[in-house]
């Protein structure tokens, strides 16, 4: 269960950043403005900003972001910290 959880997580954070970079695309291409990769990726999507192609990937990020967050929430329920002490 653990390791489909750790696949699952390891999925997520790869379509989180895939579509975060997608929504930098559209809002650099809109605005005429350069973003750097580093900059994007840890800051979230400038949703009002965007066309809506951009809000669709905006969205994206969104669901996948929550969807991770339930995969760590999950692992951390069924997770033995007793083993760390």
């Amino acid at each position: 269960m653990e390791t489909i959880l750790g696949i699952s997580l390891i999925i997520s954070t790869y379509a989180l950043i895939y579509y975060r970079l997608m929504v930098r695309h559209y809002y650099e291409q809109e605005h005429k403005v350069k973003e750097t990769a580093f900059g994007t990726i840890f800051s979230f999507p400038p949703h009002g900003k965007l066309s809506p192609q951009g809000k669709k990937y905006s969205w994206r990020y969104w669901m996948a972001l929550i969807f991770m967050l339930g995969i760590v929430a999950i692992l951390v329920k069924i997770k033995n910290f007793t083993v760390i002490s």
